[in-house]
């Protein structure tokens, strides 16, 4: 299934549609492919009105923070990801996902003391 996303996003992507981008980074960020997620997410950020890092763009950048083993890099870019303005979208948005990722490195950091 995870594999038919990534397909449907790519396609998605090649027709330069920022969310299918930011979205495909998101998942290879998940994967481990950090090399495809930084070429997705900078060619999202491309073709965003202002061409910097948006709200939810920093969710991928924390991924790929904790993928180089950089939780304070990480732990910075999560906290950048913007909370939705309407609650009834809070469940299943990135910033939902930041704070999951967030509260790991919290209980990373516990263990490790």
């Amino acid at each position: 299934v995870l594999e038919a996303e990534v397909e449907r996003h790519t396609r998605q992507a090649q027709s330069q549609h920022r969310g299918s981008l930011h979205t495909l980074a998101c998942v290879q960020a998940e994967l481990g492919d950090a090399a495809e997620a930084y070429r997705s997410i900078v060619a999202a950020v491309g073709l965003s009105e202002s061409g910097e890092l948006e709200g939810d763009d920093w969710y991928v950048i924390g991924r790929l923070a904790e993928t180089y083993g950089l939780p304070a890099a990480a732990r910075a870019a999560y906290t950048r990801v913007e909370r939705p303005t309407e609650a009834y979208l809070l469940p299943s948005s990135t910033y939902a996902l930041a704070a999951r990722r967030l509260a790991q490195l919290d209980g990373a950091d516990r263990t490790q003391q």
